[in-house]
């Protein structure tokens, strides 16, 4: 009859310590971050897609965007977009001195430079 009135202690005690573990173990966990909103995820799916960046190539009043798929964007010093994207045909068509430069440009050392 002694053992019987041990197991009757005995069960309270580990359901105690049972429960206890569970909720310990509950508030070890780290909250989930809420999703970033669309318009970040839109950003970064845009830079995902975005051509690699190649390099700049400067004038005295133009600044050439080199990026890869050769494409080209071609803006003043100031800022002002003057064509974006645009392939070679149409660099020599709108800018036929840039084009000159562009066509004679070879990168080296992580710099573009004009071979003439």
């Amino acid at each position: 009859m002694a053992k019987v009135q041990q197991n009757w202690l005995l069960r309270p005690v580990l359901v105690l310590v049972g429960g206890l573990s569970l909720l310990m173990a509950g508030e070890g966990r780290v909250p989930k971050k809420a999703d970033p909103s669309p318009r970040s995820r839109q950003v970064e799916k845009a830079k995902a897609t975005s051509p690699p960046l190649i390099g700049y190539l400067e004038t005295k009043d133009r600044v050439i965007t080199v990026v890869g798929g050769s494409k080209y964007t071609v803006k003043t010093k100031t800022g002002k977009v003057l064509a974006e994207n645009i392939g070679l045909d149409k660099l020599q068509a709108r800018f036929p001195d840039l084009y000159k430069l562009v066509d004679g440009s070879v990168a080296r050392e992580g710099k573009l430079s004009a071979v003439r």
